[in-house]
């Protein structure tokens, strides 16, 4: 009996410990191939031809389908539990979403099979064929695939956790946003896997072919790649991948796509990133010391704390990129475009960023500019508050409208700068050269203006309130002072001069005093226009050759010297130094100021020149504009050598002293008009004050005894009482 019993089992199919099914479910599949949601739990359909069946959420759980034909078979949702595919092809079939716990797949061709989101974690998958199957979505989580073809199959968005991948054929494999964490690829094919968006974190990918392969937005922290691999990817785009604490030293990056890309924490020191798409990525506190970035793109670029020391940078494009706490010390950015970067605490310090712009740059706060280049810079309405910038080289820059409240600015160069409206509220700019500069509407309210040298700068509604007294000593040649009526010009709108503001008495009574008068006397305001015109006229010729800091014609032992006719200037004259032996330096200082007065009264010949200096003569010139403009020779106060003295006359003294001092033979038709005044103003081609020597006048020699000028010097032949000072 029980040995019948055991044979009508095997006869219909049934398995000790599974439902029994149902004969007529399975009859009716064999029959027309079609039993959706059928119960054929247990049944054996070993080497049967399913090819095409519809067996969409049938029940098959340990049912034995080995070695049958399934070719294109749909069993969609059905639940395969336990159920034994060994040998079966299933080809092209459909088992998306189907259940497959204690499964066995083992020899199973699944060529093109449809898997979509199925759960294989406990499914026997030795020896199958899984080449261009979807398995998208699907869970193998700790399933060993090593050695199994895969390739073209789609695995977007599956979960790969821990799974063995070694020797397995992937390539051309999609495996876009699968999880791969800790996944093992020794020896596996990934040619022209698409890995994008994929998580490889921890990932040894060093000795695999990646030819063609793309891994753009994946995340690679912590892992282990080659340089051969990298350069193998497709368009070599690791665009939007997670490349943190990876060790790319010294690689060729070249070229290589990396927008939105993570390096934090990367190593990239010496490598090759020259025309490297770098824009939004985010590489804070990385060393870039002996980085290669030319042509590299670096907009947006996220790159807080990181380390830029010595790097060229000039010419980047670095529009509103993540600079905070970087260091870029000694770093080359000139021409480098920083509009819209921060540069909180960054160090720049001797940092050259000549022609770069700044413009809108944010949160500088605590940045260190100290020694830095900024020649000709686009700074013009930066917030500079709290910056470092002691040293920096700001010639040529535009600061317009730039906010240096309470700044240190001890020992920048603002030559030539341009500073029209600058906040300069409580800053320190003590010994500063600004003569000549542009300071309209500049605010100087309690600003440190010790030593600075303001002279020829152009002050037309600025705030002056509260400058310190020892500023006070340079004004007189500043342009936007009144001085007949002891106020501050507004800039001239429509061709209209406009109000005009008081000076502040600290300004008004230091002018005062200086001149030994009255701040009402009309005639200080006749001695100061007069006297702004002299200084002018002076540095102007000084700056016609060889100018630089305290220089005149190339020397910085110069002395300045005037007489007044009553309250009007009647004498200016300078001693710029040493002729030498030669000439060339007479003939050099000549040319410079021939070039500026066109009409010519008597001319020096170099014969002449050369003859003088032999003979150690007293005096000789030549002469300009009817004796107003003369440059001549004259023998020192040691009588060894001879001096080049250049002087403005005016009045009858110039025309006595052309009659003086022109050769005989010259005709009177050819001496001009006399009388003339001091030279007038020179057209806007001519060098300006702001390149000219420190106001001459501090520290001059007096020739006149009688005169104390405008102020009193320690070399000056009088005394500090005696000139009422």
């Amino acid at each position: 009996m029980k040995r019948l019993t055991l044979g009508l089992s095997l006869l219909l199919g049934t398995v000790s410990g599974v439902e029994a099914f149902n004969a007529n479910d399975v009859e009716r599949l064999k029959q027309t191939k079609a039993c959706s949601g059928c119960d054929l739990s247990g049944s054996y359909l070993g080497w049967t031809d399913l090819r095409g069946a519809e067996m969409s959420n049938a029940n098959l759980s340990g049912a034995n389908v080995s070695n049958a034909r399934l070719v294109g078979a749909r069993m969609a949702g059905a639940e395969l539990g336990g159920v034994n595919f060994s040998g079966a092809n299933l080809s092209g079939a459909n088992l998306s979403s189907a259940r497959l716990t204690l499964t066995t797949l083992s020899g199973a061709d699944l060529t093109g099979a449809n898997l979509y989101q199925v759960d294989l974690r406990k499914t026997k998958l030795d020896g199958v064929n899984l080449r261009g199957a979807n398995l998208a979505g699907a869970k193998l989580n700790q399933v060993d695939l090593s050695g199994r073809d895969l390739s073209g199959a789609n695995l977007a968005g599956a979960k790969l956790l821990q799974a063995n991948l070694s020797g397995a054929d992937l390539s051309e494999t999609s495996l876009v946003e699968a999880n791969l964490t800790a996944v093992v690829l020794t020896d596996t094919v990934l040619v022209g896997a698409d890995m994008r968006g994929s998580l490889l974190d921890g990932a040894n990918l060093s000795r695999n072919d990646l030819t063609g392969a793309q891994l753009g937005g994946a995340h690679l922290s912590d892992s282990t790649l080659s340089e051969k691999g990298v350069r193998q990817l497709l368009n070599m785009d690791l665009s939007g991948a997670h490349l943190d604490r990876v060790d790319m030293a010294g690689w060729n990056l070249a070229g290589f796509r990396l927008a939105g890309a993570s390096l934090k924490g990367a190593k990239l020191k010496g490598s090759d990133l020259s025309r490297a798409d770098l824009r939004g990525v985010k590489m804070s506190g990385i060393d870039l010391t002996g980085t290669v970035l030319t042509g590299t793109m670096l907009t947006d670029a996220s790159m807080a704390k990181a380390n830029f020391g010595g790097a060229d940078l000039s010419g980047k494009n670095l529009k509103g990129a993540d600079l905070s706490g970087a260091n870029l010390n000694g770093a080359d950015l000139t021409q480098a475009n920083l509009a819209g970067a921060d540069l909180a605490g960054a160090d720049l310090s001797n940092a050259d960023l000549s022609g770069a712009s700044l413009s809108g740059s944010k949160h500088r706060k605590g940045a260190d500019l100290s020694g830095a280049n900024l020649t000709g810079a686009k700074l013009n309405g930066l917030d500079l508050r709290d910056v470092k910038l002691g040293g920096v080289n700001f010639q040529y820059a535009n600061l317009s409208g730039a906010d240096l409240s309470g700044a240190d600015m001890t020992g920048a160069d603002l030559r030539d700068a341009i500073l029209k409206g600058v906040n300069f509220t409580g800053a320190v700019l003590a010994n500063l050269d600004l003569r000549g500069v542009d300071l309209s509407g500049a605010d100087l309210t309690g600003a440190n203006l010790d030593g600075a040298d303001i002279s020829g700068a152009k002050l037309h509604g600025s705030q002056l309130a509260a400058l310190k007294l020892p500023a006070i000593t340079s004004l007189t040649m500043t342009d936007g002072i009144n001085f007949s009526k002891n106020c501050v010009k507004d800039a001239p709108k429509g061709g209209r001069m406009q109000r005009c503001e008081p000076l502040p008495s600290i300004v008004k009574n230091a002018l005062a005093k200086r001149s030994n008068g009255n701040a009402s006397n009309p005639g200080v305001a006749d001695l100061r226009v007069g006297m702004t015109t002299a200084e002018i006229e002076a540095t102007n010729a000084c700056s016609g050759y060889g100018s630089g800091a305290n220089k005149c014609y190339g020397n910085d032992a110069w002395t300045f010297s005037f007489a007044f006719d009553g309250d009007s200037l009647s004498k200016i004259y300078i001693n710029v130094g040493s002729a030498g032996d030669d000439g060339t330096r007479y003939q050099k200082v000549k040319a410079a100021v021939k070039a500026r007065y066109a009409k010519v009264n008597h001319e020096l010949s170099a014969d002449d020149v050369k003859s003088f200096l032999k003979e150690k003569g007293k005096e000789k010139f030549s002469i300009f504009n009817g004796g107003a403009v003369a440059v001549g020779l004259m023998q020192s106060e040691s009588k060894a050598a001879s001096d080049i003295v250049v002087q403005y006359l005016s009045g009858s003294l110039a025309g006595s002293f052309l009659r003086q001092h022109a050769p005989r033979q010259l005709k009177l038709s050819d001496l001009g008009a006399t009388g003339s005044a001091v030279a007038a103003a020179q057209p806007s081609s001519a060098p300006s004050s702001a390149t000219a020597p420190m106001t001459p006048f501090m520290g001059a020699v007096r020739v006149d005894e009688k005169e104390c000028g405008m102020f009193w010097s320690p070399k000056s032949n009088l005394s500090a009482s005696e000139c009422g000072y």
